[in-house]
C-alpha cells in the first residue's frame, strides 16, 4: 500500500472580494497561471464554473465562496509572494509549526469531492439539444451536442472531420456551454 504521504496534495488559498469577482468572471484561474508562471494544464481548482442559460444569461454555480486550490509543487516561497503582492488573493491558508510558517494542504480526495459536487450542481441545466464540454475521462475538453439523456447518463454527439460517433458519458462529467 502507497504512502498517504504520496497522495497529490492541494494547497488553499483564501481569496478577497476582487478575488471573488475574477471567479465569478471566469478569469481568476487565468490570473492564477500569469501570476505564478505555471502550465495551461498545472492543476489548479476554482470552485465556480461559468455556463450560459439557452437565452445566454450568465448562470454562476459555485460550491465553496472565498477559496481556491492549487496542487503543491509549487515553489512555496513563490507563492506566499503571490499572495502578498495580488488583490485578488488574501492568503495562502498556513499552520505555526515549531516557530515556522507552514502551508496547509488538503488531500486529492476533499477536491475531488468539491468537483464532484460542483458537476453535479451543472449537470442539473443539461439539456437535449445542448452543446456541452467533456470535463473529465478520455473524452475531455471534446464539444458535442446532447442527443438523449437518463438520470445518470447523456449520450452526445460528437462531430469530428470524419467521424460522427454517439458516445455515452455520465452526466456529472458533461458542462453545459462555458460562458466566453
Amino acid at each position: 500500500m502507497r504512502d498517504k504521504r504520496d497522495h497529490r496534495t492541494w494547497y488553499v488559498i483564501e481569496i478577497t472580494a476582487a478575488g471573488e469577482r475574477q471567479a465569478r468572471q471566469g478569469t481568476l484561474e487565468e490570473y492564477l497561471r500569469k501570476s505564478l508562471d505555471l502550465d495551461p494544464d498545472y492543476p489548479i481548482f476554482v470552485p465556480y464554473t461559468l455556463v450560459r442559460s439557452d437565452d445566454d444569461t450568465a448562470i454562476v454555480h459555485n460550491v465553496l465562496q472565498g477559496y481556491v486550490f492549487i496542487q503543491t509543487g509549487v515553489d512555496e516561497r513563490r507563492l506566499r509572494e503571490a499572495v502578498r503582492e495580488s488583490v485578488a488573493l488574501r492568503a495562502l491558508i498556513s499552520s505555526e509549526v515549531r516557530n515556522a510558517l507552514v502551508a496547509n494542504t488538503v488531500p486529492d480526495e476533499v477536491v475531488q469531492d468539491l468537483k464532484d459536487k460542483l458537476h453535479h450542481m451543472v449537470s442539473k441545466d443539461l439539456k437535449v439539444g445542448g452543446t456541452v464540454e467533456v470535463s473529465q475521462g478520455i473524452y475531455q475538453k471534446m464539444t458535442g451536442v446532447v442527443q438523449s439523456m437518463t438520470e445518470k447518463d447523456a449520450q452526445v454527439l460528437f462531430s469530428l472531420r470524419t467521424l460522427k460517433a454517439i458516445v455515452t458519458i455520465p452526466r456529472n462529467s458533461l458542462l453545459p456551454r462555458i460562458l466566453e
